[in-house]
């Protein structure tokens, strides 16, 4: 990251450079499935947000909106409680699906 800057006498030009990804978003998706299989795969047994969170390393907002979520949605996982999906007791299993 650098900056240029031009001073002349009644003008005052900057110009910022910032660092763009160095990983395109498309390949970050390509990574959803492999990510997705391995929680897939530890949920064989009702895991709770907390042990998700751990087992990835992310935090439980991140997992949720990024990974559980969209997995109950295509029917990957489902909820244990699922009359009460903000319960802290709720977990997450594995479908038969």
């Amino acid at each position: 990251m650098g900056e240029d800057v031009t001073d002349t006498h009644r003008e005052f030009k900057a110009i910022l450079y910032s660092k763009l990804p160095t990983t395109p978003v498309a390949e970050k998706k390509e990574n959803r499935p492999e990510e997705w299989k391995q929680i897939i795969e530890f949920c064989k047994e009702p895991r709770s947000r907390k042990e998700i969170a751990e087992y990835t390393g992310k935090t439980q907002n991140y997992i949720m909106q990024q990974w559980i979520k969209p997995m109950i949605e295509q029917k990957l996982l489902k909820m244990t409680n699922p009359d009460k999906p903000k319960s802290r007791y709720q977990k997450f299993v594995k479908t038969g699906e």
